[in-house]
């Protein structure tokens, strides 16, 4: 009702041992999710070790695009996109269908921000993951959050000049 989009999860919300049985669900509920108009997404896991299985769980059609956590750098997306090329084409979806929403959430991925922004014409987003950033930087969180101020406002500068969508930030319903 409303919603800008509705995000199925394959990465924190899951526990390891869940993993496998997570993505088993992620197919039939892309339509059922779907089915009144909102663009449906799939955060997966940015492990070497998961990041093929997720996508190869979560590129169904019905599916818009990925939401990939913990970017620290272009590699990272030029490997998604290639994973999700190669799934659209195997999958009858049509080519460059799926959008990739990255998530700066460590000093390194902050650090290549204009660089991963730039690493996909799939890149339709970029924000900052709090709680994954108050843990690399080793603080506690702040009532007003301003151990996040600084990243979010170099994260949505890029985003402006890039004309991709700020995602996640303070005080907004973003």
């Amino acid at each position: 009702r409303g919603a800008d989009a509705i995000t199925l999860d394959l990465e924190d919300s899951v526990p390891p041992a869940e993993k496998a049985n997570a993505r088993k669900l992620v197919r039939d509920a892309i339509p059922l999710v779907g089915r009144g108009g909102t663009p449906v997404h799939v955060r997966i896991n940015n492990d070497s070790d998961l990041v093929c299985e997720d996508i190869d769980a979560a590129v169904y059609p019905g599916l818009s695009g990925i939401r990939l956590p913990k970017v620290e750098s272009a590699e990272q997306i030029h490997r998604v996109d290639a994973l999700l090329q190669a799934k659209e084409k195997e999958r009858g979806i049509a080519p460059k269908t799926l959008t990739i929403t990255a998530r700066i959430e460590t000093p390194l991925g902050l650090l290549h921000a204009e660089e991963i922004a730039d690493a996909s014409p799939r890149i339709c987003a970029l924000g900052v993951g709090g709680v994954d950033w108050y843990l690399a930087l080793g603080v506690e969180p702040s009532e007003d959050g301003i151990e996040l101020l600084y990243a979010t406002s170099k994260v949505v500068t890029i985003s402006k000049a890039k004309g991709i969508t700020a995602t996640g930030l303070l005080g907004s319903v973003a």
